[in-house]
């Protein structure tokens, strides 16, 4: 019994270790892929068919992509990536609450519970935010549009598995795929174009 816990507590001990010395961005990285992956498997048990089984694989590929270029994105640049999480996070609440509010007409069945007026609320707020703050309003825009659009391709994602969440991870909020889902797009534009 002892000779096989050793190889484990040593292979633990060089973990730490190892682990200790990357920097705290490279644990965040993989404690996002952990989170992202727990995601994709909670749903991985629903493929019953090739297609199913293709889009998974495919959201899997981009989903551990986007991880890599936001990781890559705050060693560029934290300020772009910190701006992008802040704006994307509070659009999904002004929705959220806009919509609660005065919503009326239902974006349909990609994303029952979402409507325009959430949209229009939400974009307005944003770029007031942003007129105050001093912020380019293109690029809020863009982040913002991108953000939407993020949001509405994974609720398509997750109604073709007949799914509410990706996963019960954060509870009520779903999982990490669907408090992230409208960052990966602006985000990766945002790499690409090095703003």
């Amino acid at each position: 019994m002892l000779r096989s816990r050793v190889p484990v507590a040593v292979g633990l001990a060089l973990g730490t270790g190892i682990l200790l010395h990357l920097h705290y961005e490279v644990l965040l990285f993989l404690l996002v892929q952990g989170a992202s992956i727990y995601d994709l498997s909670s749903i991985a048990r629903r493929v019953d068919s090739v297609g199913r089984a293709a889009l998974l694989l495919a959201t899997g590929i981009s989903v551990i992509v986007s991880n890599l270029l936001l990781l890559l994105l705050y060693w560029r640049s934290s300020s772009t990536l910190i701006e992008i999480v802040t704006l994307t996070q509070v659009s999904d609440i002004l929705q959220y609450l806009g919509g609660n509010l005065v919503g009326r007409t239902r974006i349909g069945s990609i994303s029952p519970k979402k409507t325009y007026e959430g949209y229009l609320v939400s974009l307005a707020l944003i770029l007031t935010g942003s007129w105050i703050l001093d912020l380019s309003m293109g690029r809020v825009v863009i982040y913002w549009s991108l953000g939407v659009t993020g949001g509405l391709v994974n609720s398509l994602i997750k109604r073709s598995f007949d799914l509410k969440d990706f996963s019960d991870l954060l509870g009520d909020h779903g999982g990490w795929l669907d408090r992230s889902d409208s960052i990966y797009l602006p985000g990766f534009f945002a790499y690409f174009l090095q703003w």
